[in-house]
């Protein structure tokens, strides 16, 4: 891998996943086999929290959303990241993946690194929630809760991520939400 996909991969692990980071193993992983439980009651596994659980084969992938992240690499003022985010579905699971960039010009040329953020099997779906395309914002929205809440835990407005670029997409409007008063993530 060249050194600067690798420094894509320890931005993505450290920065985004929030995996502590020990020299000569690489990130910690998780160790938890029990998934969280959202606020709709979506039984989510988490990276960096879980254990990897197994999973299919990805059949599909729907893309969610873009955003640059403006301190996508501590240690490196000003190296921002593109992220983009994809909802993926397998014969038995649902997942949120995440690819990272960081900036070319501080960083230099390299390829984005793709992980998985969280992961829900399809056979513990709640009651009265269907298992189909209508609820595919739901289902992104619930794997993506505990990653955004963490991410966005600093910033108590939406003017103070005026230095965040977002695409006009459904990432967007779950960050949005979150600002919103009347919304179940303030």
């Amino acid at each position: 891998m060249k050194s600067a996909t690798h420094m894509n991969y320890l931005a993505l692990q450290q920065n985004i996943l929030g995996k502590p980071l020990r020299i000569g193993s690489g990130p910690d992983e998780g160790t938890e086999t029990e998934p969280n439980i959202t606020k709709n009651g979506f039984k989510v596994f988490l990276n960096g929290t879980h254990s990897q659980p197994d999973f299919s084969p990805i059949n599909e992938h729907l893309h969610v959303g873009y955003m640059k992240h403006p301190h996508a690499m501590d240690g490196m003022p000003g190296c921002s990241g593109d992220l983009h985010y994809y909802l993926c579905i397998t014969e038995h699971e649902y997942l949120v993946t995440i690819s990272l960039k960081l900036d070319e010009e501080t960083n230099g040329p390299s390829e984005e690194v793709t992980d998985w953020i969280s992961l829900m099997k399809r056979k513990n779906f709640p009651e009265g929630i269907e298992d189909d395309s209508d609820n595919y914002y739901d289902i992104a929205q619930a794997l993506l809760e505990a990653h955004l809440n963490n991410m966005f835990k600093f910033y108590e407005s939406e003017e103070d991520i005026n230095d965040w670029e977002f695409g006009a997409d459904a990432l967007k409007n779950m960050i949005m939400e979150r600002y919103d008063s009347e919304s179940e993530f303030s």
